[in-house]
């Protein structure tokens, strides 16, 4: 489910996607049809959302209605991003006020929220029954007689951080009492510490959840997995939480919340080379003989009947350390637990490729039935899922039949044609067949007319065999367009096998 569904009312849904559909598309105008077609609404309330949106942005920008109007249909940039207008309708959501009440609000009662935002009950039931579903998914309820989270300490965490990333991307700090300044000097010296600036934004944020939650009473149980799994290295010796500044809180829940907060810097998927402390916990995980390394071994010999590529996808040090991650966190987490791609819904089926997940989906199945794996059993579609996802960058070594498969119709071993093999090799969903691979076997042919090529054999061809012309002076449109006649074959495929 996506956030803004989640978040935004119905009105204010509508315009934010209105305004999503013209900020991406600034280099064409679209009139009020466009956008009704492009939004399955009638003329009529097109005009009308348009009529809303333009007065939010005008509030916003303080600048003219007619400017904002000729900016929107003109393709014209706007000095507003998405995520500024993001923000503005969250700031008037119920359901985002009402979660971030629970965090920080003084004295929190469902009677005094539902007095200052002058609504009933019934109405604060209505507006966050999306976020409650959504959170009864990961077996985390708000309570609305004790107006407070119940559930497991660590979802809602992971649930909080990703909340307020999501609605402020960095663009804002959002904890009242916590003083950002003085919050960043302390993560920078923490012997953790991300150079990366993106990652240090959210994992200050998600400090500054953890702090908030713990200074209204609220810490993270761990099961022995945790203790098991996190190797006894230089992090887990400097804690996150010294017990000086917390004289109340007992040293044994301070370190539960230094092992969680590097759990949280662990399992973050990154697609840069692994840091030496990655390197150090799946070492300590493979040398421990951790469920969640067993499972990460047995990969390769799970896909390998799918494998064509000349090389090992799963040397690759970045899969490796990515799927050690995924793997361990729903070890620890024993289960599914709440991710940012659960907020993300794709609205076209490119990874939903039926053979590769069922591949992955057999191998969870294959597992030893012990209690230490009944975990990735139960949480297999989730686990299947961030699995797959892992390995979209990798579809062109495996051999599945949702591939397009495209037979250049040229002279490959010329040097002028470089480019374009260059190119179709390298989209991930493509499988390049053979020089002397038959032409009935392709679902496009990519030629060059100017080659030995006989027009009544392409013509004699079956009907569902694409054909794409192809010159020596192709300009950067002509990439484009083969570039998307391959992403509709693949589509196709992709329905045409049931997914």
């Amino acid at each position: 489910m996506n956030f803004e569904t989640i978040f935004l009312e119905k009105a204010d849904l509508q315009k934010f996607t209105m305004f999503q559909t013209l900020v991406t598309n600034q280099t064409q105008s679209l009139s009020i049809t466009d956008l009704a077609e492009r939004l399955a609404l009638s003329y009529q309330q097109s005009y009308n959302v348009f009529q809303e949106l333009t007065r939010d942005l005008v509030e916003l920008s303080r600048q003219p209605a007619g400017k904002i109007k000729q900016a929107l249909t003109d393709g014209a940039a706007l000095n507003l991003s998405i995520d500024d207008y993001r923000l503005f309708l969250l700031n008037s959501s119920i359901a985002f006020q009402f979660v971030d009440y629970l965090v920080q609000g003084n004295q929190q009662s469902v009677s005094h929220f539902c007095g200052d935002h002058y609504i009933s009950r019934s109405t604060l039931m209505r507006k966050t029954a999306l976020v409650r579903s959504f959170l009864s998914g990961f077996k985390v309820k708000i309570s609305l007689t004790q107006a407070t989270f119940v559930g497991d300490e660590k979802q809602v965490r992971l649930f909080l951080q990703l909340f307020y990333w999501l609605s402020y991307h960095g663009s804002r700090w959002p904890f009242r009492a916590l003083d950002f300044d003085r919050l960043s000097a302390q993560y920078r010296s923490l012997p953790s510490a991300d150079q990366d600036p993106i990652t240090a934004s959210q994992e200050r944020l998600f400090w500054g959840v953890c702090r908030t939650r713990m200074s209204r009473g609220h810490f993270v149980s761990l099961n022995a997995g945790f203790s098991k799994s996190i190797p006894q290295g230089e992090f887990s010796m400097t804690a996150v939480y010294p017990s000086k500044p917390n004289p109340n809180v007992p040293q044994a829940a301070l370190d539960a919340e230094t092992i969680f907060f590097y759990f949280f810097q662990q399992k973050t998927i990154r697609f840069t080379p692994p840091a030496a402390s990655t390197m150090m916990m799946c070492n300590y995980l493979e040398q421990t003989s951790s469920p969640a390394a067993q499972v990460v071994a047995g990969l390769p010999a799970a896909v390998r009947q799918d494998s064509v590529g000349q090389t090992d996808p799963f040397e690759d040090p970045v899969l490796h350390a990515n799927l050690m991650r995924v793997t361990a966190a729903f070890y620890l987490m024993e289960g599914n637990f709440v991710k940012q791609s659960d907020f993300f819904k794709p609205s076209l089926p490119n990874y939903m490729q039926k053979q590769a997940r069922h591949t992955l989906s057999r191998y969870i199945d294959s597992l030893p039935d012990r209690a230490d794996y009944q975990t990735f059993k139960r949480a297999k579609r989730p686990l299947v899922e961030m699995l797959f996802y892992l390995l979209v960058p990798y579809l062109r070594d495996f051999q599945w039949q949702e591939l397009v498969k495209v037979k250049l119709v040229m002279e490959t071993t010329d040097t002028v044609n470089r480019n374009i093999i260059d190119f179709v090799r390298n989209l991930s969903v493509v499988e390049l067949l053979g020089d002397d691979a038959p032409l009935e076997q392709a679902d496009l042919l990519i030629t060059a007319l100017d080659d030995f090529v006989d027009p009544g054999a392409l013509s004699a061809l079956p009907k569902r065999i694409a054909k794409f012309n192809w010159y020596l002076d192709a300009t950067d449109g002509d990439y484009q367009t083969l570039f998307e006649t391959v992403f509709k074959l693949f589509q196709q495929k992709l329905i045409a096998s049931g997914n």
